[in-house]
């Protein structure tokens, strides 16, 4: 089995995904079969190299949503970070 990863090294969710992409391959019995192809993909080539203010504020200010919106979905973000092996579980 081939699985080609294309994570873009500043995105939290691309991390997430290859932590639960070795749990899942910690469980499959066939993991030994499995060849991971590693691609670099940048989601934002625009994005500038240095921002002022914070994740939040530029994550609210990039989207178009409120601050307090933007620091929940740093939480949750936060939040999936923190406990990867309990969402693959919730997942099964």
């Amino acid at each position: 089995m081939k699985i080609e990863m294309w994570p873009d090294i500043i995105c939290p969710f691309c991390t997430i995904g290859k932590r639960h992409l070795e749990l899942a391959l910690e469980q499959f019995e066939h993991a030994e079969d499995a060849a991971i192809i590693w691609r670099s993909f940048e989601l934002d080539p625009n994005a500038p190299d240095e921002v002022e203010g914070n994740v939040a504020e530029g994550v609210a200010q990039k989207y178009g949503i409120s601050l307090e919106q933007s620091i929940e979905s740093q939480k949750d973000v936060a939040r999936r970070a923190q406990a990867p092996e309990m969402i693959l579980g919730a997942l099964r």
